[in-house]
C-alpha cells in the first residue's frame, strides 16, 4: 500500500532523543513502524523506543518517538543516523492460493488470518466489481464453513471481500465448477436415444459383417 514518511525530525534532549514524523496513507489502514541506527547498518530495529512506533500504527500527522539513547547504548561518543520505516499490515488475509476452485453444492471451510488484532468482519462475495451475495453479516473467528448453493453461476473471477472496523480486505480470484464435471455423465461407448440405450460399436464394425460361429453338436 502507498505510504510515505514525511517531516521526519529529531533531536537529542538530555539522555533521550525525541522523534518526530508525518505518516501518510489511507486512514483506515494500520502499519508496523520501526527505528533503526546507522551503527549496525540500520539492520535491527532499536528496542529502548516508546510512542507512535510498534505494530498498529494509523497515519496522521504529529506522530512522535521517545528513543532512550543513553540506555540502549550506554557511554557513545561518534557520529550516528536515524531511519524510519513503516511496513503496511494487512487487514487479514484469506488462506485461498490463486487459482483456487470451488465446486458448487459443496462444502468448504473458508480460514484467514488477522494482520492485527481479530474482530468480527462482514463477508461477502464479488465478481468483478459487483456484489453477488452477503455470505457472514458478521463473523467473529478466522473461518467460515461456506455451503455453495447447486443453482450457483460458473464462472472464474470470483473473490472473497472481508469489512470490518473500516478496513477491507480481498481474496485472490477463485473460479466456480460444477460438482460432477459435463463429462462424468458421458459412458464410453454408449449413447442413450429417446430412452432407449444403445451400445455403439467401434469404428469400422458392422454387424451384418459379423461372423457367427456354428452351434456346437454334442459328439
Amino acid at each position: 500500500m502507498a505510504q510515505e514518511i514525511n517531516d521526519f525530525t529529531y533531536a537529542l534532549e538530555g539522555d533521550n532523543i525525541l522523534i518526530s514524523y508525518t505518516l501518510t496513507g489511507k486512514f483506515a489502514d494500520r502499519y508496523e513502524v520501526n527505528l533503526y541506527r546507522s551503527t549496525d547498518g540500520f539492520r535491527e530495529p532499536l528496542l529502548m523506543v516508546e510512542g507512535d512506533i510498534g505494530p498498529d500504527i494509523q497515519p496522521g500527522k504529529n506522530k512522535t518517538i521517545t528513543w532512550r539513547a543513553k540506555e540502549e547504548l550506554g557511554e557513545f561518543k561518534g557520529n550516528l543516523s536515524l531511519r524510519l520505516r513503516a511496513v503496511f499490515i494487512p487487514f487479514l488475509t484469506f488462506d485461498l492460493a490463486k487459482g483456487t476452485s470451488f465446486k458448487r453444492g459443496k462444502l468448504y471451510t473458508v480460514n484467514w488470518t488477522f494482520g492485527g488484532e481479530p474482530l468480527p468482519i462482514k463477508l461477502e462475495l464479488y465478481k468483478g466489481s459487483n456484489k453477488v451475495t452477503d455470505l457472514a453479516t458478521s463473523i467473529s473467528g478466522s473461518s467460515f464453513d461456506w455451503q455453495l448453493a447447486k443453482k450457483m453461476g460458473l464462472d472464474d473471477g470470483f473473490y472473497l471481500r472481508a469489512t470490518g472496523g473500516g478496513r477491507e480486505a480481498r481474496s485472490e480470484p477463485f473460479a466456480i465448477k460444477r460438482k460432477v464435471p459435463m463429462a462424468a455423465w458421458l459412458i464410453p461407448g454408449v449413447a442413450v436415444l429417446g430412452g432407449v440405450t444403445y451400445l455403439i460399436l467401434s469404428a469400422g464394425t458392422d454387424p451384418a459383417d459379423e461372423e457367427i460361429p456354428d452351434p456346437i453338436r454334442p459328439n
